[in-house]
């Protein structure tokens, strides 16, 4: 079962490996970035914008995700990172799922997320997984949320969202 923990500031070099071994499927549409990013992660350890998961399949380390509480009623998902080896075996899916529910439970009822325009395969994976394109204009996703997604805007990027139903318990 697919479980996500609080990262802790040891969890850092996890991150930055998975940030270099993300590195491959990105860098033709952002390059330098996740070389950059597991540097930040390495000597400067956990963000502080945002909160940070550990993806786990019992003790196993297989990736990370990033998200923070827009208001009371939405999730913004900052990041979904599987190591190379366990992406395309349904474990996406599964952390979509669980990050779900758990969202829910604590009164969520919408997540958003940022997806780079030309990351084709990332929004076929969200599109499939139930998510919508919410907008694509620069100055509509900043003012997103009373302009709370201002701070976390990047280039290039559109803006995809879900509202939450009702999970059986």
């Amino acid at each position: 079962m697919i479980k996500i923990t609080a990262a802790e500031n040891s969890d850092r070099f996890f991150l930055s490996e998975v940030c270099i071994d993300t590195v491959q499927t990105y860098d033709s549409i952002l390059p330098g970035a996740f070389e950059k990013q597991a540097k930040k992660f390495s000597e400067e350890g956990l963000p502080k914008t945002y909160d940070i998961g550990i993806v786990k399949l019992e003790d196993l380390k297989l990736g990370f995700v990033g998200f923070v509480r827009l208001d009371n009623e939405t999730l913004y998902l900052t990041a979904v990172y599987l190591l190379e080896v366990y992406q395309r075996q349904g474990y996406g899916k599964k952390i979509i799922n669980t990050i779900e529910k758990e969202a829910y439970k604590e009164g969520i009822k919408r997540v958003v997320l940022l997806v780079h325009s030309k990351a084709t395969w990332a929004i076929d994976f969200y599109e499939k997984n139930g998510f919508y394109v919410i907008e694509i204009e620069e100055n509509k996703i900043k003012e997103y949320a009373d302009s709370r997604m201002a701070k976390y805007f990047l280039p290039s990027t559109i803006l995809m969202g879900k509202m939450l139903k009702c999970f059986g318990e």
